[in-house]
């Protein structure tokens, strides 16, 4: 399972133009890191251009299958779990370093944004959460503070 924190995630996501280049940048290290193990590589259909982020990283002797609902595959559907598992420890993880529970998903994390930039500043926020969606803007703007960097 490759992890990435807030900040790797957003340079990564930055450095690849969008996060559907950085996936297939992700899925290419993680077929790079098996390569010798793999002759099938199941990937789920992330995105309409997502082979073509994935092709060129693919070995010869590979075969790369790109297809909507994946996870119906046992091994695909396995990694959804470990990573699943991965992301609750990260999730824990974060909430230890903060000091409170972060919500999972999207539901409630206004809240939980607002009172981390309010208690720890808006650097904190980089450290905790993706920001380079909306509700990023509406935290920042409802924390009383502007988005400078």
């Amino acid at each position: 399972v490759v992890t990435l924190g807030p900040r790797e995630y957003e340079e990564r996501r930055v450095a690849a133009g969008n996060i559907n280049k950085l996936l297939g940048e992700i899925n290419v290290q993680i077929l790079g890191e098996l390569e010798d193990e793999v002759e099938l590589f199941v990937v789920d259909e992330f995105a309409r251009a997502a082979r073509s982020y994935i092709q060129a990283g693919v070995p010869k002797g590979v075969r790369l299958v790109v297809r909507p609902r994946a996870e119906d595959d046992a091994a695909v559907a396995a990694a959804s779990i470990l990573a699943r598992s991965r992301y609750l420890e990260e999730m824990d993880r974060l909430s230890e370093a903060v000091g409170f529970e972060l919500p999972r998903g999207a539901t409630h994390v206004i809240g939980a944004a607002r009172r981390l930039v309010r208690e720890r500043g808006e650097e904190a926020l980089k450290d905790a959460a993706k920001i380079h969606f909306a509700t990023t803007e509406k935290v920042l703007g409802g924390a009383g503070s502007r988005r400078g960097s």
